[in-house]
């Protein structure tokens, strides 16, 4: 993202290197940059945590397609990590771990 001139501030700030590491893997996993990654963070964090804007139509889509239980395809868990501020590779560990497991309301039994 290019830098917009004198519309913003630098804040710098170091981290351990296994930390700069998960970012890293986070915004790759995302397909998007350090920077926009961590602004999006910092900006959910100051508007309490919530999602102050809307939903676009795919990632609409995409929550109603993991209400009814269907399977989502790896670009879809991306959007709904997104949405939902969730780490992806859960939810990917969490799709595969059920993978074919359709819930029908009634508790779960191993």
């Amino acid at each position: 993202m290019p830098r917009p001139k004198g519309e913003s501030k630098v804040i710098c700030f170091y981290v351990a290197p296994e930390t700069h590491k998960a970012i890293r893997r986070v915004a790759l996993d995302r397909d998007t940059t350090l920077q926009d990654l961590l602004l999006g963070m910092v900006e959910r964090e100051l508007s309490g945590g919530t999602i102050t804007q809307s939903i676009d139509v795919e990632t609409e889509a995409t929550i109603l397609k993991a209400v009814k239980g269907e399977k989502l395809a790896d670009v879809e868990l991306a959007l709904l990590a997104d949405a939902l501020n969730l780490d992806q590779r859960k939810l990917t560990q969490s799709r595969d771990k059920n993978n074919g497991h359709k819930h029908n309301g009634s508790p779960c039994h191993s």
